[in-house]
């Protein structure tokens, strides 16, 4: 090796400069805050819950990417954000790449997303104030945001985690009507992977992308105006009309049954 190339001739040359000290013991005072940093911001903002918020549409689009014939309804709504974004083909590669299951990818992206924002925090905070232990602080104010907390990983084995793993079970084209406001938990989509009818909270705000899913969430949510007291002759005509397989709800229908967990049954509508 010539000395142009070796590791001394390059510390004499100023051209390697080795790490200061003080750089080491920011970064490790860093690292000693991310983990306590990811779990009060967690806690603080009332848990991780897979399939709720953006994941109620990320989720099923990132689905779609894995198994093109998923959701053969529903490829409209998912499309007026995915055209606009390479969140969903890039999600879909990175479970193709590491074989992880979609929750654990989305799990691992969440920690991946607050370790970079804390770093961002930390560097703004070691630049505005003097001392490190004010950049703790400015840490810790971000994750104030007291809220019950709540850890959801994964589909829940409650009521409406067993009626959607019976879903998943259905033929993949099958049709499913829910009350509008259902996906307060995980959505069909994103539990049942199965197209719905409408979802009134994602829907509506993909709305804003494309005036046609606008136009057709506002149609759909008028039609289930009255989900409470919809009766199975209504129902039945929703399921003639938009071709419709299964009703999922907690109320006694004339309808026949095709599934139940506890207070939740699934009729059938054809």
């Amino acid at each position: 090796m010539t000395r142009g190339l070796h590791p001394e001739g390059l510390a004499h040359s100023g051209l390697a400069r080795p790490v200061p000290d003080n750089f080491r013991r920011l970064g490790g005072a860093l690292a000693h805050c991310l983990v306590p940093f990811v779990i009060l911001a967690t806690l603080n903002s009332g848990g991780y819950r897979y399939g709720a918020s953006d994941q109620a549409f990320y989720q099923p689009a990132v689905t779609r990417q894995l198994d093109p014939s998923l959701f053969p309804r529903d490829t409209p709504v998912l499309a007026a954000q995915t055209h606009l974004t390479l969140a969903d083909e890039a999600i879909a590669s990175i479970v193709r790449v590491t074989g992880a299951s979609v929750p654990i990818v989305f799990f691992a992206l969440y920690v991946v997303a607050l370790t970079l924002f804390a770093t961002g925090a930390w560097v703004i905070g070691r630049h505005v104030y003097a001392g490190p232990w004010t950049a703790v602080a400015l840490l810790a104010a971000f994750t104030l945001r007291h809220a019950i907390a709540r850890v959801q990983h994964t589909i829940e084995d409650d009521d409406w985690g067993r009626v959607m793993a019976w879903a998943r079970k259905t033929g993949k084209g099958s049709g499913w009507l829910a009350d509008p406001l259902h996906a307060d938990g995980t959505s069909v989509r994103v539990a049942g992977e199965r197209d719905v009818f409408v979802e009134a909270v994602k829907d509506t705000a993909l709305g804003m992308y494309d005036r046609d899913i606008a136009v057709r969430t506002d149609t759909r949510l008028r039609e289930l105006a009255y989900f409470s007291i919809l009766t199975p002759e209504t129902a039945r005509e929703l399921g003639t009309r938009y071709d419709l397989d299964y009703l999922v709800t907690e109320r006694t229908l004339d309808l026949p049954l095709a599934f139940g967990s506890g207070a939740l049954r699934v009729y059938r509508l054809r």
